[in-house]
């Protein structure tokens, strides 16, 4: 009896244990533009038995855990769970913005099933607003920047001209001096002269 009890007590604490460890963490941008495809993804230890519902409502409508399909903008999708690359359990969603207008929007992914949900929130604000602001100038001021850059003048490279090749220059002979001669010729007469005279002795 005893053994039972402690079974049981063990098969409870190995459940708050599963329980306490689950998750399905998902990663989205606080801002988005409207028209923008919006991509809802997550990690979670759920297997590819599961499934995860997504859900995308505008704070508008009050406080409201989830979509319906009342609602001015928003959605809901139902995405299985995947083993990713990286060797864990993925999931993802993408809703079209196109129809949907500017709010603060809630976010919430549940594990179907399970009883474990994760929520958030993301702004969709109006696209052309928003890109004048992203640039940090104003059209006008963008406008003259471009009348600016279009006004400076243009170097151009200066291109030296390749020299034409001439050949190689022949080479000049070396000329001989005439004075260089007459004292060669000095020398061995002087040498010849005391051959003469050494012999005669």
């Amino acid at each position: 009896m005893k053994l039972l009890r402690y079974a049981g007590c063990l098969m409870i604490l190995f459940c708050l244990i599963i329980v306490g460890y689950s998750f399905a963490d998902f990663s989205i941008n606080s801002l988005y533009l409207a028209g923008d495809e919006i991509t809802i993804q997550g990690i979670t230890n759920f297997n590819t038995d599961n499934s995860v519902l997504v859900e995308v409502w505008p704070a508008s409508f009050g406080p409201k855990g989830k979509y319906e399909k009342s609602m001015n903008g928003g959605g809901s999708q139902v995405v299985p769970v995947i083993f990713g690359n990286n060797s864990q359990y993925t999931w993802s969603a993408t809703f079209s913005s196109s129809t949907w207008g500017p709010d603060t929007y809630m976010v919430r992914a549940e594990v179907i099933g399970k009883d474990f949900a994760e929520t958030s929130t993301f702004q969709l604000i109006d696209g052309t607003i928003q890109t004048d602001e992203i640039a940090g100038t104003s059209p006008v001021a963008a406008k003259e920047n471009t009348s600016i850059i279009m006004s400076e003048e243009i170097i151009e490279p200066e291109v030296i001209p390749e020299l034409k090749n001439q050949g190689t220059p022949e080479s000049t002979p070396t000329q001989k001096s005439p004075m260089g001669l007459s004292v060669v010729g000095l020398l061995v007469l002087i040498s010849l002269i005391g051959y003469i005279m050494v012999r005669n002795r």
